[in-house]
């Protein structure tokens, strides 16, 4: 009996049609995503800010890595075991570096996106800002670092993809992937929680803080790839790479591909005006305004781009009254400046200076 040596097809591997599926599906959902958020935009007459910027480099990041988890498939033979495809590792692996530049990249400019909102919508808490670029600046050193691994954890670069280089090491690279899973996963958990006190601290009934926390909190969905994205790293084996890896591959694209659908979701209001959207981020077409705060004055509606910065008291008015001498009608009343003899009657006025960016 006869062994076949034919190469099995692109996609006869479960982990290879996985792959590709995650590819093609959530390459549409951020593109379209990222649409839908620049029509609300349009639809405010809002023009595009620092934090729009930052996300559609993130979305232009994506397709590379889109091309790089293809790439992987084709020329990789990712998802299929090293004896099925041994002439296909060398590709597999140069392709590796090149998409662990795009992971870093990727998440590092949507991260940094949704701190830039986070910092504009409560722009007037001086301290939210502080920890919003306290954050941003750990997102950056967390992508330099990522980016900067893929060339010097083996020396020389080549060494990566050709061991038998002379002179060639490469450090221990399941822990350095490991570690960088783990402080990513510390990332995402620091944005998680970085507006949530903010949101605590609004004058809200409870059911509309929910409705703002589930909201913000749809970042745990990235939180949760990200821990499989750890163990699928847990489980790599460099003596099956194309097989051991596919999953990491998979994981890698998927977490930034959604964070763009996560970044832009609460943008997006314009496209659903409601009860419930309306209640929930400002007045409803046609509702009155009352002439009372109905929220805390350091946040900012989400959809609006020149809300108020700042609303605060400027000028404060007291004046006082009293009864005129001789009259028994409640009706007449005298305003006094000084004199706060007798006084059955205070006005407080209000002066509200508001400010735009």
């Amino acid at each position: 009996m006869s062994l076949s040596t034919q190469e099995p097809s692109i996609l006869d591997a479960p982990r290879s049609r996985a792959i590709m599926g995650c590819v093609v599906t959530f390459t549409i959902t951020s593109t379209v995503s990222l649409v839908l958020r620049i029509i609300a935009k349009r639809m405010k007459k809002a023009s595009l800010c620092a934090e729009d910027w930052f996300i559609i480099a993130g979305q232009i990041a994506i397709y590379g890595m889109a091309a790089c988890s293809i790439l992987e498939v084709v020329l990789g033979g990712a998802g299929h075991h090293v004896y099925d495809v041994p002439h296909k590792v060398t590709d597999f692996l140069k392709v590796l570096v090149a998409m662990q530049v795009f992971y870093g990249t990727t998440l590092g400019l949507i991260k940094i996106s949704i701190c830039l909102f986070l910092s504009r919508i409560f722009s007037a808490a001086n301290h939210f800002r502080f920890w919003a670029y306290s954050v941003i600046a750990f997102i950056a050193a967390w992508s330099v670092m990522v980016i900067l691994t893929a060339f010097v954890l083996c020396q020389p670069v080549a060494f990566n993809w050709d061991n038998t280089i002379p002179g060639g090491k490469c450090a221990n690279q399941p822990a350095a992937f490991l570690a960088i899973g783990v402080l990513d996963l510390l990332v995402d958990l620091m944005v998680l929680v970085l507006p949530l006190p903010m949101i605590w601290n609004l004058q809200l009934p409870l059911t509309n803080k929910i409705a703002l926390f589930a909201i913000f909190g749809v970042g745990i969905f990235t939180m949760v790839i990200s821990i499989l994205r750890i163990y699928a790293l847990h489980t790599v084996s460099y003596q099956d790479i194309t097989y051991t890896a596919a999953y990491p591959v998979l994981w890698s694209f998927t977490e930034p591909a959604i964070g763009i659908s996560v970044a832009s979701a609460p943008l997006l209001r314009p496209l659903f005006k409601g009860r419930v959207f309306g209640s929930l981020f400002g007045t409803r077409k046609g509702s009155k305004a009352t002439g009372k705060l109905s929220g805390d004055s350091s946040f900012r509606r989400l959809d609006e781009e020149h809300a108020l910065r700042s609303v605060r008291p400027n000028v404060v008015t007291i004046s006082a009254a009293r009864p005129r001498h001789g009259s028994d009608s409640g009706d007449s009343w005298e305003s006094l400046a000084h004199d706060t003899t007798g006084i059955n009657q205070i006005t407080v006025k209000h002066e509200l200076r508001m400010e735009r960016t």
